[in-house]
């Protein structure tokens, strides 16, 4: 009786097996490819984990299609204690860098306390110093660059001012300003403009006084660059560029393009 249990038994594990596809509800499996007729679900439980290998831990490949990951995706093997940084390359293949990477947007200063870094063949170094002696702080410059068009010259009146910077700090250092002229300027008289604080005893104090001459030439060959004081003032303030006319009004401006720029730094 127990041998013909188990000639059934190994009968029935060949009819199982003997077949080279079973189809369960949507999904076939056919020789060496498991298709899915429509969306499928592999659901083994809250708790358990599904492994994907190959013989001797060959690689898995998966289509060229969409991957969606419901949850986080875990990558073990890496080695090392640190955050590991993943990299793409061109064909598509994910590695790990050699070392561990930073948390992101640090890295180790060079040079000494106060330095500028600058890039020293893929490494942080301090900008070299010019001076031998006293507290050395180096800052490093910026700058705000615009153009104003002769459009914007709107005002029935020999001036007009045109904000460009609102909110300047009382310890903003500058270290130049220029004024030139990209288009050249046509349809005014005498047409000048100067930078400075709004208000006609301020609007060029940041061309020392100079109002910039203007319908000379295109190009920028014709241009103005100083360094202004900076006004000892504790409190903030605007600056504007200050368009005027010997004879008519500033609105009569039939062409021209000023670009501007002005570049400093916080006093520390």
């Amino acid at each position: 009786m127990e041998i013909k249990k188990i000639l059934h038994l190994s009968f029935l594990f060949v009819v199982l097996f003997g077949f080279t596809s079973l189809a369960v509800a949507s999904v076939t499996i056919s020789g060496t490819s498991i298709i899915g007729t429509v969306g499928s679900t592999i659901d083994i439980g809250a708790g358990n984990t599904l492994l994907m290998q190959t013989l001797n831990n060959g690689p898995v490949t998966i289509g060229s299609g969409l991957v969606t990951l419901g949850g986080n995706l875990t990558v073990t093997g890496l080695g090392g204690g640190g955050v590991k940084c993943l990299h793409v390359s061109n064909t598509g293949a994910i590695t790990t860098a050699a070392a561990d990477c930073g948390s992101g947007g640090s890295g180790t200063p060079g040079g000494s306390d106060g330095q500028v870094q600058v890039n020293s063949s893929g490494s942080f170094a301090g900008q070299a110093s010019i001076f031998s002696g006293g507290t050395k702080v180096q800052r490093a410059i910026e700058c705000s660059t615009g153009t104003v068009s002769h459009t914007a010259l709107t005002t029935a009146a020999a001036s007009q001012e045109i904000t460009i910077q609102t909110a300047m700090s009382g310890d903003v250092r500058y270290d130049s300003i220029v004024l030139s002229e990209t288009t050249q300027f046509a349809g005014d008289t005498g047409l000048t403009v100067s930078m400075g604080r709004p208000g006609s005893t301020t609007h060029a104090e940041m061309t020392n006084g100079i109002n910039f001459p203007l319908q000379v030439s295109a190009g920028d060959f014709n241009f103005l660059e100083t360094r202004p004081i900076p006004p000892q003032i504790t409190s903030t303030y605007n600056l504007v560029l200050n368009f005027a006319v010997t004879s008519g009004n500033v609105n009569t401006a039939s062409a021209g393009v000023l670009t501007w720029e002005v570049c400093g730094h916080s006093a520390r």
